[in-house]
């Protein structure tokens, strides 16, 4: 760290020789001494320009002068040369940062005044090219043979990445804690003992963690009290001791408890880069709403299956279900407008100017004349009737919206209540008919996902025979999954393109076309699998199921595309006479 301790204090006592120093010799050497001498400084060098420090010396000799020495890994932490850091007593406080001069000052001058025998600091330094190294120090009293301090000597670590690291982690940590805060799930990170880390302020609300449990940070209440509240407390046990035992297992499952709440609880191993496991983290999510909604979709489900089964319509039960939905949102919209409009009409304002008039109905004409409000009152009647006028206006706009969509659900439910009772029979019928129905039936969806609808009408097809259930069947299948592929290329121009076209005297095509996502080649030759899909939610028996339903209607199903990013079109074709039995 030093060559020269001024203007700090100084010993008042020398040294005499230093063991950083090659000793005197008081006689006359010899040849053989002077070269073991040599060898051995030399030697001693290496090993001090060696230690990956500045090891550094300062002391005053028998003479009364000042003497320094500092390694040469001077050079490597602060830039300048041996030779720099030696040129003056006092150069190397001329590195000390200034914010931290004054107690580097204070810290050595302790030591060389004989206040203190030794000081561990760390400080900033400046670097020769100007940027800023930090520097840990060890300093300590050097004594001459009297026991008197007459120097120092110490070394300095450069620990400017341990400390940019340090505050890395620093800020690393404070933003993970503040994450993990904000999390909505509750989360507890326990060491491979199983002792608690960390948990979450979401951890003390989902489990109503009280207030006497979470100041005394005891484990093993913690567990009692978990075990406590949760509906079976032994499996919950027995699932805890699983994952312990197999440390690199993941977990999942749900929690009931007595209350009942039902939490989603996952657990997954802390792992190093080496596989080494250092400890767990817990995660539970509060998912009573969800188990409960879940459970009445289940509710609704079997009613619709059942219904769909008789009529043989489940894929159109489920279509018909999703727009009912969708146009749902347009009347709750509409709903919460038309009743935010009623609360916000000025009726308390009407009552008031009822009262008002009812106190001065023994003179109103001289009330309307000379009365500071009377004569406000026609105005102010004016302006009320507007504004019950354009709230009327806006109402009634609603109202109509409200109308207009829950005759939409009224024919939705209606076509699909025409489908079932028409199950399975074959009648003579207008394609277009039956493509239309189903475009109804998907209308809401695509609307509310802008998505175009396009037909293209061969008007020269005539009524032909058609089995109304399975022709819907694989229409909803065809332009619901349209639908999906223009959503999940991002397109802003999404457009679905219906066709039918009349081929010779006995067959007639009806198209599907989007601009969609398209197809990779590989994967045309399965589409028709069942159990295929690319689609995240996919069950993959929809194009399966329709594919049967054309051939069992004399029919088949084709699909064509150029690619991924090129769209897909699939061709229902079908015989223009009824299929022998």
């Amino acid at each position: 760290m030093i060559a020269a301790i001024d203007p700090l204090v100084e010993p008042n006592f020398p040294c005499g020789e230093t063991s950083l120093r090659a000793p005197s010799l008081h006689t006359a050497p010899s040849a053989q001494a002077v070269a073991e001498l040599a060898k051995e400084r030399h030697r001693f060098d290496e090993i001090l320009n060696t230690v990956p420090a500045m090891i550094f010396e300062n002391w005053v000799g028998a003479d009364g002068a000042r003497h320094s020495f500092a390694s040469e890994y001077v050079t490597e932490i602060f830039g300048y040369t041996v030779e720099e850091w030696l040129s003056t007593v006092d150069f190397w406080f001329t590195a000390v940062h200034p914010d931290d001069a004054e107690r580097v000052a204070f810290e050595s001058a302790e030591v060389f005044g004989g206040g203190r025998e030794h000081s561990k600091l760390v400080s900033r330094w400046v670097h020769k090219s100007g940027r800023i190294v930090w520097g840990d120090t060890n300093l300590v009293a050097v004594r001459n043979e009297a026991g008197r301090v007459c120097g120092v000597r110490g070394a300095t670590f450069d620990i400017t990445d341990r400390i940019r690291t340090d505050d890395e982690l620093r800020w690393k940590t404070a933003f993970l804690e503040a994450q993990t805060h904000a999390n909505l799930d509750a989360i507890l990170v326990v060491d491979k003992q199983g002792a608690t880390l960390f948990y979450n302020r979401k951890m003390i609300e989902v489990w109503q963690l009280p207030q006497e449990l979470i100041d005394r940070r005891d484990d093993a209440a913690m567990l009692q009290y978990a075990l406590s509240v949760v509906a079976n407390p032994d499996e919950f046990v027995r699932r805890v001791e699983h994952l312990y035992l197999h440390p690199h297992e993941i977990g999942r499952d749900e929690i009931e408890l007595k209350d009942g709440r039902v939490l989603d609880r996952y657990s997954s191993p802390v792992l190093g880069e080496d596989g080494t496991y250092y400890g767990r983290i817990w995660t539970f999510r509060d998912i009573t709403d969800r188990k409960r909604a879940e459970e009445e979709a289940r509710v609704l489900n079997r009613q619709l299956f059942h219904l769909s089964r008789e009529a043989g319509m489940a894929e159109v039960a489920s279509n018909v279900l999703h727009n009912v939905g969708n146009v749902l949102n347009s009347v709750n919209v509409s709903l919460g407008l038309a009743t935010e409009k009623v609360n916000g009409l000025k009726v308390p304002t009407l009552g008031r100017v009822a009262t008002l008039l009812e106190e001065h109905a023994q003179n109103l004409p001289a009330f309307f004349a000379e009365h500071p409000q009377g004569s406000l009152l026609p105005h102010f009647l004016g302006q009320l009737g507007g504004h019950f006028a354009a709230e009327q206006k806006v109402l009634l706009r609603e109202l109509g919206s409200l109308q207009k969509n829950l005759e939409h659900i009224n024919d939705i439910v209606a076509m699909q209540q025409h489908y079932a009772m028409a199950g399975g029979l074959v009648e003579v019928l207008p394609l277009a008919e039956v493509v239309e129905d189903a475009l109804r039936m998907n209308a809401a969806a695509c609307e509310r996902h802008g998505t175009q609808v396009v037909c293209e009408w061969d008007p020269v097809i005539p009524a032909i025979p058609l089995d109304r259930n399975k022709v819907l069947l694989i229409l909803v299948n065809l332009i619901r999954n349209a639908k999906y592929a223009c959503d999940e290329s991002g397109r802003e121009d999404k457009r679905i393109t219906v066709r039918t076209e009349l081929h010779g005297a006995d067959k007639v095509t009806i198209s599907v076309s989007d601009n969609g996502v398209g197809i990779p080649a590989e994967n045309l030759s399965r589409i028709f699998e069942h159990g295929f899909t690319t689609r995240k939610n996919g069950h993959g028996f929809g194009l399966h199921s329709s594919a049967l339903a054309a051939q069992d209607m004399g029919g088949s199903l084709t699909v064509s595309s150029a690619g991924s990013g090129q769209g897909a079109t699939f061709t229902i074709e079908l015989p223009v006479a009824a299929k022998s039995l």
